[in-house]
């Protein structure tokens, strides 16, 4: 069943029970109300014939003063306490066979259906009667009116809930063809992407802001997210391409040198296994590198943490020292300075960078850690040649390298840097450079605290 049907149903049917319920309650108010009113109009003329019975002397004629107070559509009776009865009087004989009566000295007032479902009020009164006996006098009266009245009422109601149920059950057609037009357009736009391989939005730009926007925005976020995986994939698959095509061609022309003279050759051996074993690490860091770059911008699930970012900039730099055997310094006026971040990632950009100054710089390197009212600064300086201002904002692209001979012998690969540009920007941070030729080189990271 399609959802407008089932809109359109379930209104209807809301609407069925929400009419019942209020069609029973005022058909059960009214007869109650209705009932109530002829019950004390019956007997208020009750009432009136008992005090004319007691104002009336031996002279005056009973049963012309109980005609007197005869209902039109009723009956009189006066009930001994043998029950039997004294008088009964009515314009219609089948009343008496329908009502049956009893003795009684109490007052009562009661409403009663005979089996033919005709309403009767009945009131009783105890009198004292002319021998001084105590007789109950039964006044009693078939309320016609009421009865058609309720069944006029059961009518009206009927027509009312009809003419009320056809606008619900166009309204919900209507109603649900204005709710599931977004949603239409949404599977449109979908089967679109699927039959013609398109990525494309929803134009939201017109719709009110509720759950359907909502479902459209997501969705529009959705494809966004797929257009920059695509395009990150397109980068992947044209960086690898031309990456490794120089590397595959070495390995391709020292394995054909080798075929040819390796085994005659020793020299010639040997510097092709060395040419293959360096193009082949080569080619393992760019994978490397570019796997982590294809995976989120190397953002990938942020571990957060709150550490000493001085203390993470020294033991980066300790290692650094170990290993290149250069002196690199760390400059900050704090003592220890908190952030809540990624360190790892944190610190695989300080090595980067380290790695930058020192394999461009043969002089002393220096990191500085300061702390601002909103921010942290860090910052690496080298004293090496410097970047000329027109190579500047090319710096942080990927396979970039402004040395393309050198970055060869320094096996540079030329990701360092868009590495770390995704890990400080998914920090909310920014990474700049600084430089004058031939005055050295500074890479200045700005994080928010």
């Amino acid at each position: 069943m399609k959802i407008k049907t089932k809109m359109q149903l379930y209104a209807a049917i809301a609407m069925f029970f929400v009419l019942m319920a209020a069609n029973t309650a005022i058909y059960v108010l009214f007869n109650q109300v209705s009932s109530d009113s002829e019950l004390n109009r019956l007997q208020t003329q009750t009432n009136a014939l008992v005090e004319a019975l007691h104002q009336t002397d031996e002279h005056v004629d009973v049963e012309n003063l109980l005609n007197a107070y005869l209902p039109s559509n009723g009956m009189i009776r006066v009930i001994t306490r043998d029950e039997t009865t004294l008088f009964t009087l009515t314009k219609e004989n089948r009343f008496p066979s329908l009502i049956s009566y009893t003795f009684t000295t109490e007052a009562q007032a009661s409403l009663v259906q005979t089996d033919e479902g005709e309403r009767f009020g009945i009131i009783y009164e105890p009198v004292i009667w002319s021998d001084g006996q105590v007789v109950t006098l039964e006044v009693s009266e078939h309320f016609e009116a009421l009865e058609n009245n309720m069944e006029t009422l059961q009518l009206v109601l009927f027509l009312a809930s009809l003419f009320i149920l056809l606008p619900t059950f166009l309204g919900g057609r209507l109603l649900s063809e204005l709710f599931l037009r977004p949603i239409r357009s949404t599977a449109r736009t979908m089967q679109d992407i699927e039959q013609r391989g398109e990525l494309k939005k929803i134009n939201i730009e017109d719709m009110s802001k509720d759950e359907i926007y909502e479902m459209n925005a997501t969705f529009n976020r959705m494809i966004d997210r797929l257009e920059e995986n695509f395009e990150k994939q397109q980068h992947f698959v044209s960086d690898a391409s031309h990456e490794l095509k120089t590397p595959l061609s070495i390995i391709d022309s020292y394995t054909r040198l080798l075929k040819r003279w390796g085994t005659s050759k020793p020299d010639v051996m040997a510097e092709a296994i060395q040419a293959i074993l360096s193009e082949s690490e080569r080619m393992k860091k760019i994978t490397e590198q570019m796997l982590m770059l294809a995976k989120d911008e190397s953002t990938g699930a942020m571990e957060r943490e709150t550490f000493d970012v001085i203390a993470m900039a020294r033991t980066a730099v300790t290692s650094f020292s170990r290993s290149y055997e250069r002196h690199i310094t760390v400059q900050s006026r704090e003592d220890s300075l908190l952030y809540h971040g990624d360190k790892e990632k944190l610190k695989q950009v300080i090595y980067i960078l380290l790695d930058n100054a020192l394999k461009y710089s043969d002089s002393d390197v220096t990191v500085r850690v300061m702390e601002g009212d909103t921010n942290i600064e860090l910052s690496v300086d080298d004293h090496g040649p410097g970047i000329p201002k027109e190579e500047q904002p090319k710096i942080f692209d990927r396979f970039y390298r402004l040395d393309k001979a050198r970055s060869r012998t320094t096996g540079g690969t030329g990701l360092g840097l868009s590495i770390a540009w995704a890990i400080i920007h998914a920090h909310q941070g920014t990474i700049s450079i600084e430089s004058e030729p031939p005055n050295g080189t500074s890479f200045i990271i700005d994080l928010p605290k």
